[in-house]
């Protein structure tokens, strides 16, 4: 949960859905709804504020859905404990770090209290916990609760989910612990996770193959890349509706893979379907943009376009804030 709330790009998407929570809320209060039932669709406000990257009212909604839990359940609930990790994901982007630590920890000694030590929810509380000081740059604190939340989903023998998140949350520190090598091995392990769920999900499969090819890309593995960026393609086409970051991803890196072959004109339709998409799909100063638009720029550039390769290189700028961007 707090790791697909915080990297979020996609803010514009969330309208419509939050939206609807607030009639559905407004007319669960006139209704004289039970106090846990408009504690539920506080909750989902919550995360859908929070994917919008709109933290204060998220954080309101958390606190609503949490005062109202409080009052009705147990201490050491499971649902009092989902809004306070909800409550924590908000205090995060607020930047109020005290108050989403002790939150997290909170939703972590709940976990431990109600299930054990050893159970997939205290294994999932852990990891929200390290995403947290990843987050905020506590790396030293991250990594071995991520190690201890992935034992934990390794005894369990049958929960792939949860393992896959706890992996792709490690590979993430590493990435930005600039460890190329540790972060490919965690994307690859991530991908043995998935190769052998029952069932099969097409979907994690393809989210699995384009993490690895991403860490091989950093190294420079031209053909390990396109073998496994194809790969996730490949599977994306028997999903109904692929999410947008691994398809952007994977056209994307595909563009990578043909001008690092000096195929120039294939690297160009990469980019410009991977662009297409990610325009229609996200929102304008989404992060995802900016490795498209640099990437389509170097392509332009040598193919002697100099004035379009720099018009998107500026708009990446923008994307990042930098200040000669802005």
């Amino acid at each position: 949960m707090l790791a697909a709330l915080l990297a979020s790009g996609a803010a514009g998407a969330q309208s419509g859905r939050i939206e609807e929570l607030d009639a559905r809320l407004a007319a669960a209060r006139a209704d004289g709804a039970l106090p846990l039932d408009e504690a539920a669709i506080q909750h989902d406000r919550g995360r859908a504020l929070a994917r919008a990257r709109r933290y204060d009212e998220a954080a309101a909604a958390f606190e609503a859905a949490l005062a109202l839990r409080e009052a009705e359940l147990p201490a050491a609930h499971d649902d009092v404990a989902l809004s306070a990790t909800g409550l924590g994901v908000a205090r995060t982007g607020q930047g109020r770090n005290d108050e989403a630590e002790a939150l997290f920890q909170r939703a972590l000694a709940s976990r431990e209290a109600n299930h054990g030590g050893s159970s997939r929810e205290t294994g999932t509380a852990i990891t929200n916990l390290a995403a947290f000081y990843t987050e905020v740059g506590r790396y030293e604190d991250a990594e071995p609760l991520f190690e201890r939340a992935i034992e934990i989903h390794e005894r369990s023998g049958a929960d792939a989910a949860n393992l896959s998140v706890a992996l792709t949350n490690l590979a993430a520190l590493y990435d930005k612990q600039d460890r190329p090598k540790d972060a490919e091995r965690a994307a690859e392990r991530i991908l043995r996770v998935q190769e052998r769920a029952q069932p099969r999900n097409p979907l994690r499969l393809a989210e699995a193959h384009a993490a690895v090819a991403k860490r091989a890309r950093v190294r420079g593995d031209v053909g390990k890349a396109d073998d496994h960026y194809r790969e996730a393609l490949e599977l994306l086409g028997g999903v109904r509706t692929p999410p947008t970051p691994v398809v952007i991803e994977s056209l994307g890196g595909l563009g990578w893979v043909a001008a690092e072959r000096g195929k120039t004109d294939e690297a160009e339709s990469f980019y410009r379907r991977a662009l297409g998409i990610a325009e229609e799909k996200l929102d304008r100063d989404a992060p995802e943009l900016v490795p498209l638009l640099e990437g389509y720029a170097a392509v332009l550039r040598e193919r002697g376009l100099e004035g379009e390769a720099r018009a998107l290189e500026e708009r990446a700028a923008r994307v990042r804030g930098d200040e000669e961007g802005a």
